[in-house]
């Protein structure tokens, strides 16, 4: 079994379940590198400031509710740090360093909050979620112009990096999350397939699959055959 199979493992968990801890440990993962990364790049910028303590602080939330998880078996823990976290944390990010241009919008990290909602939660849950995420974004435009009024010491080539480092960092994140998923509702999809051929014909199988339903076929004559294996029952009972 490898490292990320093994991450808060039950054996009581459905292929579905399976899938879903898989995917919230390597956004989190990710995320929580990518962290470090940020607060190490902030402090050699700006120095020892909020906005160095910010991604820090996300790198330990997130990665302690990891191992919450792996211990008690249960990927909800990081599913809500990490939603949590990615939204609040980066808008507290684009406060701290000033306007929406000055951080190269760092906020553009939040999104990811929607997204894992949308994949792991009820329709419903996740609306909430993208609600509190556009609900950020226009607190900080209404917020914008105090926030340049304060903002921290920004040159117009820092400005192009953070916008190259959010942007390809996000995009990343959100590629190799995207993907998994995509791979595996194609794994899934062709064991289904694989199935329905197993125990049907081809043009019954694709005429399910196309409109749900399959219609009956009449044969006018027909032979049935039964036929038995010799001490197949003695086989069957063991």
């Amino acid at each position: 079994m490898s490292l990320l199979q093994r991450f808060a493992y039950n054996k009581s968990d459905t292929p579905e379940i399976r899938a879903e801890k898989l995917a919230i440990f390597i956004v989190a993962a990710s995320c929580t590198i990518l962290g470090s990364i940020w607060a190490l790049m902030y402090y050699i910028i700006f120095g020892f400031k909020i906005v160095t303590i910010l991604p820090f602080s996300y790198t330990v939330i997130v990665g302690t509710s990891l191992v919450i998880s792996h211990i008690v078996k249960n990927h909800k823990p990081a599913t809500y740090a990490q939603i949590t976290c990615i939204i609040f944390i980066t808008t507290l990010i684009q406060w701290s360093i000033g306007g929406l241009f000055d951080s190269g919008f760092v906020m553009m990290w939040a999104f990811i909050g929607p997204v894992i909602a949308l994949m792991f939660m009820r329709r419903s849950h996740a609306l909430v979620w993208f609600i509190i995420y556009l609900s950020c974004i226009a607190a900080t435009i209404y917020l914008d112009p105090l926030l340049i009024e304060r903002r921290l010491e920004v040159t117009p080539a820092m400005r192009t990096f953070f916008f190259a480092m959010n942007m390809s960092g996000a995009s990343i994140v959100v590629f190799i999350f995207s993907r998994y998923f995509v791979s595996n509702t194609i794994k899934e999809r062709e064991k289904a397939n694989s199935l329905l051929l197993n125990i049907l014909p081809v043009s019954v199988a694709q005429e399910l699959k196309d409109s749900g339903t399959a219609n009956s076929i009449i044969y006018k004559q027909v032979i049935i055959m039964f036929t038995d294996f010799k001490g197949f029952t003695k086989i069957a009972e063991r």
